[in-house]
């Protein structure tokens, strides 16, 4: 640890203390060390890959930004590393397991491991994520009761996680004697593996087999590995026989993910299986809405609405174009502007192009690529051939354009606001289970822009 990185840390935790709020400023930035700073490259020392990885995806550029104010740079000249201090894997899981039964010290969850940032309130619930919220709503309130296990699957960044980690903050909460294990299926493998080597498996399947609450996030990971399959098929059977909450996540549907013994696939849907789908256009817009307003921080209608038509399918790419508007826009000493955003965002999002967008240009990409007519598509015709294709040209009519339902709906033989607002749906739910067709999307999408 260097001096000048301690220095420099010290000033750029100001500023990112009046940029961040409180919560994540004391879950994510506090813990950090500064380790040194060297030819304009600033290393920090961070806990685990999990808070590297979310300090990544969530807080790098205010970082980057605030550590350039304090060393009189511009951003784009600093560079910096997150270093993953060394620790025992099982650390974490044995904290949990390990704990006596009594009540906590002064009343503290037993959660360990458990995202601070992830909990029921910041969850901004859409059409694509209701179902898996009101499901994970009633198994923290009655854990091992109508839905055990809960299995939430869908997209990387759309929320899965948040949820997970929101049943343990409220098991914990409600049940402050709980033994809660948070692990992703990637460390259970590890463990496993680690157990065998050395001779510990009594040690490992007490940690595993006398939690209360086990949520185990990627579970997809445990594809192929025949052994960490077997292990954890006999884990799986003792906390269910123990009456213990299982809650799972991935990113497919159990009987999708190929390598997953035929045992496991049953177990895993003996409870309920839930997907989370990309936010629509709302969502989006809302879920910036919402974590500005946590922040405090002024982010007109026509800016959210920007960033919500250019960022589709991943929650978290939303919350980093926030976090780097409010840095750039900290910087800068502008309030935040469409044309503030366009130059903060411009290496994220898809280039600016000129041209105008129609109804009439969709509907003739979307039929040319489906072999119809685009007359077809505004028919009353309701065969399968046609109905797909339609809400496809429907949803992307409600994502490139600035059309109104109604205005769409007129377009397609004069549908109704609601059939609009069904087929949106339908292809964001779709699009989140089925990698072909969300391709197509996408390179529809693309086609029409160019």
């Amino acid at each position: 640890m260097t001096d000048q990185a301690v220095s420099l840390w010290a000033k750029a935790r100001g500023t990112l203390g009046e940029v961040l709020n409180e919560g994540a400023f004391t879950a994510w930035i506090a813990p950090a060390t500064p380790i040194s700073f060297e030819d304009n490259v600033f290393v920090l020392e961070v806990s685990s890959r999990f808070f590297r990885t979310y300090i990544t995806n969530h807080h790098l550029d205010e970082i980057r930004s605030a550590l350039a104010l304090a060393a009189g740079l511009g951003s784009e000249q600093v560079t910096v590393e997150l270093r993953v201090a060394a620790e025992s894997p099982a650390q974490a899981v044995q904290q949990v397991a390990e704990e006596p039964a009594g009540p906590p010290a002064r009343g503290a969850p037993r959660a360990r491991s458990v995202n601070a940032h992830y909990i029921f309130n910041r969850f901004v619930v859409g059409a694509s994520n209701k179902q898996a919220y009101a499901r994970a709503i009633a198994v923290a309130n009655a854990p091992a009761k109508e839905y055990n296990p809960l299995f939430i699957y869908g997209g990387v960044g759309l929320g899965k996680t948040h949820l997970m980690h929101a049943i343990g903050h409220e098991i914990a909460r409600q049940q402050p004697a709980a033994k809660i294990c948070f692990i992703t299926g990637e460390k259970f493998t590890n463990e496993l593996i680690d157990a065998i080597q050395n001779r510990r498996m009594a040690r490992f399947r007490s940690i595993y087999r006398r939690v209360d609450v086990l949520l185990i996030d990627d579970v997809h990971f445990l594809a192929g590995k025949e052994s960490t399959q077997e292990e954890f098929f006999h884990t799986f059977n003792d906390l269910y026989d123990n009456h213990s909450q299982i809650v799972l996540t991935s990113d497919r549907g159990p009987k999708e993910i190929r390598g997953l013994e035929e045992r496991l696939v049953s177990r895993f849907e003996w409870g309920v299986v839930d997907d989370v789908g990309p936010p629509d256009l709302e969502l989006r817009m809302a879920i910036l809405g919402h974590r500005a307003a946590e922040r405090a921080i002024q982010l007109p209608q026509d800016v959210r609405a920007y960033v919500a038509r250019n960022i589709k399918y991943n929650i978290r790419e939303l919350e980093g174009a926030l976090n780097r508007m409010v840095a750039f826009a900290k910087v800068e000493g502008r309030p935040i502007t469409v044309e503030l955003a366009q130059e903060a965002l411009r290496t994220i999002l898809p280039a600016e192009r000129g041209k105008q967008i129609t109804i009439d240009l969709i509907q003739r990409k979307v039929a040319e690529h489906f072999s119809l007519r685009a007359l077809d598509l505004k028919m009353k015709k309701r065969t399968k051939s046609v109905v797909l294709p339609r809400q496809v040209a429907m949803f992307l009519s409600r994502e490139l354009t600035d059309r109104s339902l109604p205005e769409i709906g007129d377009y397609f033989g004069g549908r109704d606001h609601s059939t609009v607002i069904h087929a949106c749906r339908t292809v964001t739910n779709r699009i989140a289970a089925d990698e072909t067709l969300r391709d197509t999307v996408e390179k529809l999408a693309e086609d029409i822009r160019e």
